[in-house]
């Protein structure tokens, strides 16, 4: 079976290291490469259909890149959760495009601390510039795709690159089970 051509929207790391992840459980042979493309959303996606647009565009913006099999899409921001304690949780959606066809999963959610929240919902601040200001004196990566919030906060034991992994394993189902998907 020749190499499955996969087109990254995105050149960072845990992205790719989430991607590499997830197609290597199906497909024994993968060529990734990630392309620097403009999700066309904001910096802090808020809101589903914000952050879905944003994975849709850096699939479709991938898969013009290169010749490729699939084009990846990853976007994470907030959604507004009713009841929980601050009133949103951070998710991950994946879109995986053929050129023709999507698929689509999301990650598992979690909430984030409410002084975050404060800054990046009422102060208008950056997620990755938030951590660093909060608490200066941990290690901080200068890399702005470098944002480890879940990792931080699960005292290393999640790492960002896991979170999304589960995204792109949702969005593998109707491709590798496509036989049970109707109309795929």
């Amino acid at each position: 079976m020749p190499k499955l051509k996969l087109n990254l929207g995105s050149v960072s790391k845990p992205k790719l290291q989430a991607v590499e992840d997830a197609f290597l459980k199906y497909f024994p042979e993968i060529a990734l490469q990630g392309f620097p493309v403009s999700s066309g959303v904001s910096y802090q996606p808020m809101g589903l259909n914000e952050i879905l647009q944003g994975a849709k565009v850096r699939a479709h913006e991938a898969f013009k890149a290169r010749k490729c099999d699939y084009s990846i899409g990853l976007e994470a921001g907030w959604l507004d959760v009713p009841g929980t304690n601050t009133g949103y949780m951070d998710i991950a959606f994946c879109v995986i495009f053929d050129g023709k066809k999507s698929t689509f999963g999301g990650s598992p959610l979690f909430e984030l601390p409410h002084k975050v929240v404060q800054k990046v919902v009422h102060e208008k601040k950056e997620l990755g510039l938030v951590f660093p200001e909060l608490w200066p004196h941990l290690p901080h990566s200068n890399d702005p795709n470098h944002k480890e919030a879940i990792r931080f906060l699960s005292k290393d034991v999640v790492k960002r690159s896991a979170l999304l992994e589960m995204a792109v394993l949702m969005a593998l189902l109707p491709i590798v089970s496509k036989d049970d998907f109707y109309d795929f």
